[in-house]
């Protein structure tokens, strides 16, 4: 999957995800202390699609997960921060 199509599947997830950016962004990314491993990192990518009634993306980002583990992440955390700011 390229990673237009990638970005656009992740929007459409963050766009209906009713979590706060601080959450998510430490779900994917953790923090000083604590880095969650890949695999963990990819089941909270699948859980939130499905969180978001997107559960038909879960294959796509899973496959992209599998190829890219870091740039998949990052670019979700990216993706979650635009739309944390364009809420308010």
């Amino acid at each position: 999957m390229d990673a237009t199509n990638l970005s656009n599947v992740l929007a459409s997830i963050f766009a209906e995800l009713p979590r706060k950016y601080e959450d998510v962004r430490y779900s994917l990314e953790g923090d000083s202390k604590f880095k969650p491993p890949h695999s963990v990192v990819r089941k909270v990518l699948t859980d939130y699609a499905r969180e978001a009634g997107k559960g038909s993306s879960s294959y796509l980002i899973q496959k992209a997960f599998d190829e890219e583990p870091d740039f998949v992440r990052d670019l979700a955390v990216t993706v979650a921060a635009s739309y944390s700011r364009a809420r308010g």
